[in-house]
């Protein structure tokens, strides 16, 4: 569990690369914590709990049995348990090859919640309340003024209002086209005709009042080197706007323009790119990690992919259903897969070690699956149930991707046990050396 928790600190996220690090060794402190003062406190109160539960006053232990028929039922129906748990993979899988990082962080609260409630409110009375700034350097000082250079910029300025979800635009050259077709009175003649002429228009704005100077500081730079161009736009998902964004550098670009999306909405469209490589690179590195590390306590390949194939399934399940439910990966659900495959993977080890266990005493592979999930099948269930309440909990949470994050390890957890339970055993009955199918 640690391994997959620190998988998720190679990110460039801080928050996810921060979370990993602390759950991480949280984890191996608990486990520390686990068996030296646990084992000792059980150890100093071992009689009186011993008294409690012979009086049977509180024994609230599970008592969930698994019988020999039940078993039978696993080893003769193996392949069809089999080839179920894979057509639903095919199924979910096909589903989740369809999730995209697509979110909208203005939306990340839920309905009710006053800062949701009045950017809705003004998002119906508004038009387009979303913006992106860019910069665009000229190349040299006073190249602002350059006629030739605001020639290409209204070329990319006109050619991006032609999208119509885009609705206003703010610029330099909207303060120097205004002047030139009021004092020029030509209404279609836009540009200065030189440097001079942009210098003197510029000037004579800059006069007029100090709120108009200051205006200009916002568009310019004060050698006249750099501009700020803003676009306000009806994009809402991030896969969008990274999109537009993108479409808008590549057009200036093509006309020499040096240009780059800078703000808070740039800002967080690239975080969200991020996300696709943090959760490609922390779910591969979990899996080649856990594979290297079961096959090291084992020593035998055939265990290390029992151990790991019951755990991939459920994370492709978790990816379908999420789609199913009409949600998108955000920087908090891209982290899922890694973490639940870390916790899920531990009751995997709980059986194939009690298994491996048990082979050593020459039992027949019926017996030993029987008597494996008996004495494990408890433990695996109540923990699961404390674990996908424990997630389950995050549903109650304002926080749109909180809510997603428990929704999805709560799917993730209860499919895992199930593998566990049912195809983990299908599995070795199929891939057993010991062909006996019933005990004797």
């Amino acid at each position: 569990t640690s391994i997959s928790f620190f998988t998720i600190t190679y990110t460039e996220v801080l928050p996810i690369h921060d979370l990993g690090i602390v759950v991480a060794v949280s984890t191996f402190i608990a486990w520390l914590f686990t068996y030296l003062v646990v084992g000792a406190m059980l150890k100093i109160f071992s009689n009186y709990f011993e008294r409690k539960i012979s009086a049977n006053k509180f024994d609230i232990r599970p008592r969930i049995q698994i019988s020999k028929n039940s078993i039978k039922k696993i080893q003769s129906g193996k392949y069809i348990i089999a080839f179920t748990f894979l057509l639903f993979t095919l199924i979910f899988g096909f589903y989740a090859s369809k999730s995209e990082v697509n979110t909208d962080a203005f939306k990340y609260l839920s309905e009710g919640n006053q800062f949701r409630d009045n950017y809705d409110f003004l998002s119906t009375k508004l038009d387009g309340i979303r913006s992106v700034n860019f910069t665009i350097d000229a190349g040299e000082v006073d190249g602002v003024k350059n006629p030739e250079f605001l020639k290409n910029l209204k070329i990319l300025i006109d050619t991006t209002l032609k999208d119509p979800k885009i609705i206003y635009h703010r610029s330099i050259l909207k303060i120097i086209s205004d002047l030139k077709k009021h004092y020029s009175g030509d209404a279609n003649n836009y540009i200065p005709a030189s440097k001079e002429e942009t210098a003197q228009l510029l000037l004579l704005y800059s006069m007029g009042s100090s709120s108009a100077a200051n205006e200009l500081d916002k568009w310019v730079t004060t050698d006249y080197k750099m501009i700020n161009v803003l676009f306000r736009w009806r994009y809402e998902k991030t896969k969008e706007t990274n999109q537009k964004i993108k479409e808008i550098i590549s057009k200036g670009k093509e006309l020499g323009l040096n240009i780059r999306a800078e703000g808070s909405v740039n800002l967080y469209s690239k975080m969200n790119e991020m996300v696709v490589t943090s959760f490609f690179s922390s779910i591969s590195m979990a899996i080649v990690t856990l594979s290297v590390l079961i096959f090291l306590i084992f020593l035998n390949f055939k265990v290390a992919f029992l151990s790991l194939l019951p755990n991939l399934l459920p994370l492709i399940w978790g990816g379908g259903i999420f789609v199913l439910l009409g949600k998108n990966v955000d920087m908090v659900t891209s982290i899922v897969y890694a973490v639940c495959l870390g916790i899920a993977v531990d009751d995997t080890i709980h059986f194939i070690s009690k298994f491996m266990e048990n082979k050593k005493k020459k039992m027949s592979d019926f017996d030993n699956v029987h008597h494996t999930l008996n004495s494990t099948g408890n433990a695996l269930i109540v923990t699961t149930i404390v674990l996908v309440v424990g997630f389950g909990m995050f549903m109650l949470a304002e926080f749109d991707p909180n809510r997603s994050f428990g929704i999805i390890c709560a799917i993730i957890l209860a499919v895992a046990v199930i593998t566990d339970l049912i195809l983990l055993p299908a599995l070795v009955f199929i891939f057993s050396d010991n062909k006996k199918t019933t005990s004797e």
